[in-house]
């Protein structure tokens, strides 16, 4: 699995690219003005449990912006849960 990562992000211009995407992410949040809005489209997250960059704690609270949520956790499962669930 890291092979695939660590062939991508060497890639001319792609760490540039990878890291924009999570700038831009930050800040479009930052100049949202209504943050009690909800979602009103059907959503699943899928979360591993064994997430080091983004803990369980990080879901509490998601259902007051989701009109229709639901939340799948992976026991045992990483960060990246769709590469880490699928060698099982």
């Amino acid at each position: 699995m890291l092979d695939v990562y660590r062939a991508n992000v060497s890639a001319l211009g792609a760490a540039t690219a990878m890291l924009n995407w999570y700038r831009a992410a930050g800040r479009d949040v930052m100049v949202s003005r209504d943050f009690d809005a909800s979602v009103d489209t059907p959503t699943m997250i899928i979360w591993g449990e064994q997430d080091i960059a983004l803990g369980l704690p990080c879901l509490d609270g998601t259902e007051r912006y989701m009109r229709d949520l639901r939340i799948e956790r992976l026991p045992g499962v990483s960060h990246w849960a769709q590469e880490t669930r699928r060698k099982r």
